[in-house]
């Protein structure tokens, strides 16, 4: 019966069986991702038949249907349909066959009877085919269908046995053992990697003509869907993209469950297997296969069986006949013993220590068991992705095709070590003491085996987060991409909770490199519930950076320059392009299109290229207030300082209305000539910044009319003022306080009187000078007022987690302050919010950063304005035009001037004492407070009418959805 899915999947593989187990993973992964689907596997009658007896748990979302095939027409043996029906030497007469006019007539009528009988269009039909049926490409155009091949080797070993193929590079270097590839010069290739039927093809031969034809008709694809990550293979996913020219998604890994092949086991079952594991020590058994079409010459048989008794290992071996013997016996028939040294299957019998399984074993659950060390392997991706999967390191036997180049890349990951190659004639004979020694490196109690098992262990890591973050089911999904730095951090998990708040059904993933994304899961475990975190590969180290350096709170300030070009790179670009492929692949709940949204910080303004590549929405969220934002990406993109040297003050090119004081510019920008670095950075920022669809920000329409005009005048694109999002207190900063936690300063704060404590921080990257931190020391103790201070190393000490030392203060001071109850100083994180609520607080000395400014506003607390960088001069600004603030100092560079103690004590009397000045900015205070709690009172707010103005965009033709500012009212 078909199925009433608005969408038709065809899945077609090439007959063998590791290909027939991974479409059938395939199937299983789009019926997760596309439950409604309509999902049929294609192949001839013998193969459909055995599918369906062996794979009857899946018949409930899969069908299969059997396209007529004699094999006798073609030559092959009667029940010749697949590769384990065919002797290998008569491999190109089935792959031959299986792009025959009959076989392509027969697809062809299924295809046309699928869209005419369902009644569907062509668009909502869509074939997935084997690289080896790329034919099938024809049938597809001819339909109107859509086409994907999907890939289940591994991308480096793809491509590379592709360009073997498309090039035969071994021809033009006949003398040589090694050569490089045409068109990736960087990768050189050994002959002994070249299986015989490569290694003696010069263009004219059949095997030279089959690759030729299907390489040819794979261009036509619409993309490329492959069994790997991104993390995993970033420089073998970059080369395949190039060669194919179309989308490649990788939707890895496609691990096989434990109980696919259980019934296809031979002599023992999966319950005998795991009995004689359990009698084996943990990690000290060596799993031995070679996959389902391969085996090795007798010699070599042989030769591995003596190795395997003198390692004193214990092992199991799924073992077959040996290469060039009948092919009948591998499909049950009898094991000859003579094909192995005298009573050898007896001896390890009797001693326990070896395990001969003669036909299909249970791989998965021999990897999973914990008795189980090292799997010398063929090295086929499904076999290298279930034990890098189950953390098992590989000892490497490559025989054929792309496994001599998914072993190269096992070994450059550290996860394996090459033993052997090949088992053709031309191969030598097997050394044995090299098995031995092999094994030991893998297995043994050695530096080099620990590093590969911590290899293996890592890469099993990753491979666990990306089957743990599968895909959702919402018709949304949105990418979220902030800057890696704290603040920007905290702004962008309270964004996913607003964007939660509006579209409850979107799938939102926040990603980030994978130091932070373990970070954000330990500190953020309840966001969970929504939001999935995704780690980018990236390697500090290349970039120049210290190994644990993936974010601004990790860096020096020295490093900052090395750290920002870092997030940049065409490494981490290319990573988070591969991701976005991946997020457009499958579809949404109900045969529903889905729809990706990129929502990335300015920083990244890079992203807009990658949205514009896979057509999607893009937006910056801007964490910052709107005329803070406004005022320096005016002055970073027109550096009029330059145009008045001799003056203090200067008026924006853009925004004439706005004068700015050589004061309020950070020593980068001050500096900045348009030669340096930082004019190169910003300006890549800000050409690329203008490709993106709108702008989120965190600020209100009420708040900052004027910064918003000057931001929709700059930027060009409906911009959406979503804020206030204001952050909840992190229980484990909490936490982490520096003699106590929440409670200890809530105690405190509850010991003294209402509106009368002056709480003082600088952010989370930002201090003062050793002399300014002195001399506001001193002034506190002037004021003679309580204050809490959130205190941090002053600059050029270490910041990051860093002891303080009292030396940074004036003799004595904290123990005064302490015995005295008048001060409380907090070392590290500080209950920002918590403190800000409290009744006893009275102002805020602040650096103006935008969280802290909103939060102050909201909890009605006035400020004491010391801007130290980037737009926290302009949010100082327009806090002294709203009436709430009185600015203090500027700056905390060498140029800044000496901090004056005496105007510490002026301004705070300006904004605590019983003065009207101080009445009339509590009463302005008081005003905005309220316009923030208006704001944020309900989900009719003008706020989430932004939100759902800009979901508009999102799931609408862009130039169908209104821009807020026309209506707003």
């Amino acid at each position: 019966m078909p199925s009433d899915g608005s969408l038709r999947i065809v899945l077609f593989p090439f007959p063998a069986q590791g290909h027939f187990s991974a479409f059938l993973s395939l199937a299983a992964h789009l019926h997760d991702a596309q439950p409604t689907a309509d999902i049929t596997i294609v192949s001839t009658p013998l193969n459909v038949e055995g599918l369906r007896c062996r794979f009857s748990s899946q018949t409930r979302y899969l069908r299969f249907h059997a396209l007529p095939f004699a094999p006798a027409e073609h030559g092959l043996p009667g029940d010749g349909e697949s590769t384990d029906a065919v002797p290998p030497l008569h491999f190109i007469t089935l792959f031959e066959a299986t792009e025959s006019r009959s076989l392509q007539d027969s697809f062809d009528v299924f295809v046309r009877d699928l869209i005419t009988d369902t009644g569907t269009d062509g668009a909502k039909v869509c074939v997935i085919s084997d690289p080896f049926l790329a034919w099938t490409t024809d049938v597809a155009r001819r339909r109107g269908a859509a086409h994907a091949i999907f890939v289940s080797c591994g991308a480096f070993g793809s491509v590379v046995y592709h360009s073997l193929w498309n090039h035969l590079p071994h021809l033009r270097a006949p003398g040589e053992d090694a050569f490089c590839l045409p068109d990736y010069p960087e990768v050189t290739v050994h002959r002994s990697q070249l299986p015989p039927h490569l290694l003696h093809a010069d263009g004219t031969d059949r095997w030279s003509a089959y690759h030729r034809r299907q390489t040819s008709a794979g261009y036509d694809t619409d993309a490329i869907l492959i069994s790997t990550m991104e993390e995993l293979e970033t420089t073998g996913l970059r080369m395949l993209r190039k060669t194919m020219g179309v989308p490649v998604y990788p939707i890895g890994p496609l691990v096989r469950r434990r109980t696919e092949h259980s019934d296809h086991t031979g002599d023992h079952n999966d319950d005998d297997v795991k009995r004689w594991l359990d009698t084996q020590q943990e990690r000290s058994v060596l799993y031995i296969s070679f996959g389902s079409n391969n085996s090795l010459r007798l010699d070599q048989m042989v030769d591995l069986a003596v190795a395997l008794e003198l390692t004193g290992r214990p092992f199991i071996w799924a073992i077959r006949p040996p290469f060039g013997f009948d092919i009948e016996t591998t499909n049950g028939g009898e094991f000859s013993a003579e094909w192995l040294p005298e009573g050898f299957e007896e001896r390890v019998c009797a001693k326990n220590i070896g395990l001969l399984i003669h036909g299909w074993a249970p791989q998965v659950s021999i990897l999973a068991h914990a008795s189980t060390g090292a799997f010398l392997s063929h090295c086929g991706w499904n076999s290298v992705l279930e034990s890098m999967a189950h953390g098992v390191p590989i000892i490497a036997w490559p025989l054929m095709a792309d496994q001599f180049f998914n072993a190269q890349i096992l070994e450059e990951w550290g996860a394996c070590v090459e033993v052997f190659r090949g088992n053709g004639p031309d191969s030598p004979a097997l050394e044995r003491g090299r098995v031995v020694e092999a094994v030991e490196m893998v297995m043994g109690i050695t530096a080099k085996a620990d590093k590969t098992r911590q290899s293996v262990k890592e890469i099993q890591r990753m491979i666990g987060r990306t089957l743990e973050d599968g895909g959702s089911d919402g018709c949304i999904r949105i990418v979220l991409f902030p800057f890696p730095a704290q603040g920007h951090f905290s702004a962008f998990l309270s964004l996913a909770a607003l964007l939660h708040r509006a579209q409850p059904t979107a799938d939102i993933t926040l990603v980030s490199t994978p130091r932070n994304v373990e970070g954000l899961r330990r500190r953020s475990s309840s966001l969970t519930q929504y939001l999935r975190l995704h780690a980018l590969p990236f390697s500090p180290a290349e970039h120049g950076l210290p190994a644990d350096v993936e974010s601004t709170d990790d860096a020096t300030i020295h490093q900052f320059m090395a750290f920002f070009a870092a997030t940049e790179s065409h490494s981490l670009q290319e990573s988070f392009d591969g991701f976005v492929g991946g997020c457009t692949t499958a579809g949404g709940a109900d045969g529903a299109s889905v729809c990706v949204v990129i929502v990335a910080d300015p920083f990244l303004a890079w992203t807009t290229s990658v949205a514009r590549r896979h057509g999607v929405t893009h937006a910056f969220f801007v964490s910052c207030g709107a005329f803070g934002t406004a005022v320096y990406h005016s002055l970073w993109n027109h550096l009029p300082h330059l145009r008045v040297p001799g003056d203090d003050a200067f008026c924006l090119p853009d925004h004439p209305e706005v004068t700015v004081h050589r004061s309020q510019l950070p020593v980068q920008l001050l500096y900045a000539d348009s030669t340096d670095w930082s004019s190169a950075y910003h300006l890549r920022q800000i050409t690329a910044a203008y490709d993106t669809d709108a702008v989120l920000i965190n600020t209100v329409e009420e708040l900052e009319p004027a910064g918003l005009s000057m931001i929709r005048k700059t930027m060009g694109v409906p911009v959406y003022p979503i804020g206030p999002i204001l952050r909840r207190q992190n229980p484990m900063q909490c936490s982490n306080l520096a003699g106590g936690n929440v409670d200890d300063v809530n105690r405190w704060l509850d010991a003294h009187a209402e509106r009368s404590v002056l709480y003082i921080s600088f952010g989370s990257y930002n201090s003062l000078r050793d002399d300014q931190m002195s001399n506001l020391a001193a002034a506190l103790e002037l004021t003679g007022r309580p204050f809490v201070w959130a205190i941090r190393p002053p600059m050029r000490f270490d910041t990051n987690g860093g002891e303080f030392t009292a030396e940074c203060l004036p003799e004595g001071f904290e123990e005064r302050v302490r015995a005295k109850n008048t001060g409380l100083l907090i070392h590290g994180w500080a209950p920002q919010v918590t403190i800000l609520a409290h009744a006893s607080t009275g102002a805020f000395l602040s650096h103006c950063g935008w969280n802290s400014v909103l939060e102050s506003m909201a909890y009605g607390v006035p400020v004491v304005a010391w801007p130290l960088n980037a737009d926290q001069f302009f949010n100082a600004k327009m806090l002294e035009e709203w009436g709430a603030c009185v600015e203090v100092s500027r700056g905390n560079a060498p140029h800044s001037p000496a901090f004056e103690p005496a105007r510490v004590a002026e301004v705070v009397e300006r904004v605590m004492g019983s003065t009207a000045e101080a009445r009339e900015m509590m009463r302005r205070v008081a005003e905005i407070q309220e316009l923030i709690d208006r704001t944020q009172l309900e989900d009719g707010g003008l706020s989430m009418k932004a939100l759902e103005e800009f979901f508009a965009l999102t799931l609408h033709d862009r130039t169908m959805a209104p821009r807020y500012d026309d209506v707003q009212s």
